[in-house]
């Protein structure tokens, strides 16, 4: 069934929630359109109202991200500025393998609660060595990482960001 451009990027907005909600209809389309150009026959009015997507072709001046905002609000700016410069493959290549990469503040409290392995998870190991030795800082410091976990881990995934942004720069 066709739709017209609003119909199809409420459907877009509902299929991918709080990703593209600060685009209008028409950009909305335009840009998905630019990334799959088969989804032209979905839409009943695309002359009307989309002449200029023609084509597949991707401009690297766009300075487009095809990353959910869910992410790219927890990247550094740096990071996000370089994305935008990237063709669309290279951004799904960052996405894939910061995904794959990034730790979870779920997964953080699990190991403070079970083992006192909150500093391990992120890989500090000095910091973990010194942890069990003064007993979690007989357990003040312990106290104390219950309230720091999410930020120690947000860090820990900025980290990651950057160094897989350094890694796919490097490789292309």
């Amino acid at each position: 069934m066709k739709k017209n451009i609003n119909e199809f990027a409420f459907e877009l907005r509902n299929k991918y929630p709080n990703t593209y909600n600060d685009l209008e209809d028409d950009e909305l389309v335009k840009l998905w359109l630019k990334k799959f150009p088969g989804d032209k026959s979905k839409i009943i009015d695309l002359e009307d109202h989309l002449q200029q997507v023609t084509e597949p072709i991707f401009d690297l001046n766009d300075n487009v991200l095809y990353i959910p905002n869910s992410i790219t609000d927890r990247l550094p700016a740096m990071v996000r500025n370089e994305l935008k410069k990237l063709h669309p493959s290279k951004q799904e290549e960052f996405l894939e393998e910061y995904k794959r990469r990034k730790k979870s503040v779920f997964v953080g409290y699990m190991c403070w609660l079970i083992f006192g392995w909150q500093y391990a998870y992120i890989r500090k190991w000095g910091v973990q060595i010194l942890y069990w030795f003064t007993g979690g800082g007989f357990l003040i410091w312990a106290f104390i990482d219950l309230f720091r976990i999410p930020k120690l881990v947000s860090n820990y995934n900025k980290d990651v960001s950057i160094e897989v942004m350094r890694n796919l720069k490097s490789i292309s």
